[in-house]
Formats: structure tokens, C-alpha cells, sequence
């Protein structure tokens, strides 16, 4: 058996829809739903989709109050109307699945709010992000690119609006492992909000994480360093130490230095973010989780099995609290737990855990 240690598992942050298909980097989005639609548009599409575990951010603040107010109930009438389809007397009996719902909103979108292009585009952003959380990335397209397509029509290209829509099909691009295309939006998405009036500093930093993700992925290992770290600096300097987005891009920076071969920052970034997340989250959290893994995988690559013993057991048993039995991140560290105990030589303890995994 290879003595060489597994790489990190990929862990799906319900926060950070962007994920590497290199298995070494884990959700690097801090921006993903940050989206600009109505509070009841907000509660009801996360119940729709039973998966966004962030919230959804109201309009923009930008948007004058009287605007925004009517926006929001435009909002919530097309999505009353929606969810009318699971009513018994309109299903006549018949199931509505969440899904069939999201599926029929993304269709009356461009029908039914045609006059309302900046709901229409908020609302389409939204559907094309939770597709893309159910990994239904065909389906998130269409929406994602008429998006930016209306809004480009509406404002030009020198606007929030299109930054954002630029953003976010740079997400998809990177989901699709399209990275000279992620990284062409993020760069055009950067330029563009780096030349707005009203600079929004926090969501630069949340482009220049996603366009590092994007360089690293194609091996442009210290112009993608470069950037994370900036966008790192960024966000303590706006957020503070102990913020939550602030651990992500530690867990992020923290998992490249590691493939990088500098474990002993990547180990200071990791128990920092852990630290940060346990204050903000408590114990039973996938975010604790995520990083109690990580951190247990960083030292299982520096030969410290018995400090790395005790962490991956914690994340096995957060994901069972949190995930279930049978979730896939659940089994994932069972097995990073067998690689462990194997290389260990702690043969009996690997089959022990080993028996855990399903056949």
C-alpha cells in the first residue's frame, strides 16, 4: 500500500456552492448566495430547494425603500402563485415534488415578470443558484445567462447588476471545470467593480477568492496565492478576525498552502478557522466539521497520526449528528479514517471502521 497520505476530501459547504473538482480544494465561494431578492422569495426558495443553508440577502440597500417594498411584493405574488400548484385542489391529487415547483418558476420567469426585468433577473439568479446546489447545471445555464444578458441590455456593461451576473456564471464555469471560462468572468466581473463609483470592497475580495480558485485550478499556483491572500487581508480588514467568511478563506488559503507543501501555516490557518467556526457555530455545525477534517488530514500528511486520530474521529462523529449515517461526507471520513489507520499500521482499527462503510 502507497505511504503517501489522501488528499483532502471535497466537502460541499451549503454556503459556498462553488466547489473544486481537485479533491485538495473545498468550496471557494464566499459570494455564492448573496443574492439580491425579497425576504419571502428568500424563505420560501430555501424550503423549496432544502439546501441552502445560508440566508439570502434582501435587496440590494441601494435600491430606494418605496422600490424595494414593491418589489418585494411583486416577488411574493409570483411566488404564492407558484406554490399554489401543491395546493390538493390544484394537484388534483397527484404529488408536487420541490423540484417540479423550481422547475415550473424557472419557466414562468421569463413569461410572467418580462415587465419587471430587475425581479426578473433577482428571481432568475436565485432559481439558477439553487440548480446549481442540486447540481443540475444544464438546467442553471439558461437562467444564469439570461440574467446577464437582460442586464446588459438594461445598464450596459459598467454596473453592479452585470458584475454580479458575471460572477456567477463564472461560479457555474467552475462547477463545470470550465476554468479558462470562470476565469474570463471573474476577471471581466473584477474590472468591472473595480471601476463602479460606489466600490463594494467586500464583494471585490468574494471575486478575487473565486478568480484564485479559477488560477489555481489551472496550475497558475502564485498569481492564484497572491490573490487569496489579498482577498484574505480584505476581508479581516472589513469583517475582523472572527468572522465567519474570514475562516472560509483560511480553511481556502490553509488547503492550497497544504498540496503546496507549507504545513506549517497551513496548520495555523487551519486551527485559527476551526477556532473561529466552533465560536460562531458550536460543536455541531458541517462547517466544524469541515475543518475539524481538514485539520486532522493536514496532520495525518505530516506523519502526526496520533494528533489526527482524535480530529477526524470528531468530524465523523459532527457528520453523523448533523449529515446522518449514509451522507456521502459521512462516509468520506470514514474512509480518510481507514486510510489513516492503515498506513498507521493499526490494521484491526481499519477493518473496525472499514465495516462501517456501506457495501
Amino acid at each position: 500500500m502507497s505511504k503517501d497520505p489522501p488528499k483532502s476530501i471535497p466537502i460541499e459547504d451549503p454556503s459556498r456552492m462553488v466547489t473544486s473538482s481537485n479533491a485538495s480544494l473545498l468550496g471557494k465561494s464566499v459570494q455564492q448566495h448573496r443574492l439580491r431578492v425579497a425576504a419571502g422569495a428568500v424563505v420560501l426558495l430555501a424550503l423549496l430547494a432544502g439546501i441552502i443553508g445560508t440566508s439570502i440577502g434582501m435587496m440590494r440597500a441601494t435600491r430606494a425603500e418605496k422600490a424595494a417594498k414593491e418589489e418585494a411584493e411583486k416577488v411574493t405574488e409570483f411566488l404564492k402563485a407558484l406554490f399554489k400548484i401543491s395546493d390538493p385542489s390544484e394537484a388534483r391529487g397527484r404529488t408536487v415534488t420541490a423540484r417540479e415547483i423550481l422547475d415550473i418558476g424557472a419557466a414562468r420567469i421569463p413569461i410572467e415578470l418580462k415587465d419587471q426585468p430587475r425581479i426578473q433577473t433577482d428571481l432568475m439568479d436565485t432559481m439558477g443558484n439553487v440548480y446549481i446546489s442540486l447540481g443540475l447545471y444544464r438546467q442553471a445555464a439558461p437562467l444564469l445567462e439570461q440574467a446577464l444578458e437582460i442586464r446588459r441590455e438594461l445598464y450596459g456593461n459598467e454596473n453592479e447588476e452585470v458584475s454580479f451576473s458575471l460572477n456567477n456564471l463564472g461560479n457555474l464555469k467552475l462547477h463545470l471545470g470550465d476554468y479558462p471560462g470562470a476565469e474570463q468572468m471573474y476577471r471581466e466581473s473584477l474590472t468591472m467593480r473595480r471601476e463602479l463609483p460606489a466600490e463594494d470592497k467586500q464583494e471585490e475580495a468574494s471575486i478575487l477568492n473565486n478568480l484564485a480558485t479559477a488560477l489555481i485550478e489551472q496550475g497558475k499556483l502564485t498569481e492564484g496565492e497572491q490573490l487569496y491572500r489579498e482577498s484574505l487581508d480584505m476581508y479581516r480588514e472589513l469583517l475582523g478576525e472572527n468572522h465567519l467568511d474570514v475562516a472560509m478563506l483560511e480553511n481556502n488559503l490553509a488547503l492550497f498552502l497544504s498540496e503546496k507543501g507549507d504545513f506549517v501555516e497551513a496548520e495555523e490557518l487551519h486551527r485559527t478557522s476551526l477556532a473561529t467556526r466552533r465560536s460562531q457555530l458550536g460543536e455541531e455545525h458541517p462547517y466544524v466539521g469541515e475543518s475539524l477534517n481538514n485539520l486532522g488530514l493536514l496532520l495525518y500528511r505530516m506523519n502526526k497520526y496520533k494528533e489526527a486520530e482524535p480530529l477526524l474521529k470528531e468530524a465523523l462523529e459532527v457528520n453523523r449528528n448533523v449529515l446522518g449515517e449514509d451522507h456521502p461526507r459521512t462516509h468520506a471520513v470514514l474512509r480518510q479514517i481507514v486510510n489513516l489507520y492503515e498506513i498507521w499500521g493499526k490494521h484491526s482499527k481499519a477493518e473496525e471502521y472499514r465495516a462501517l462503510l456501506p457495501k
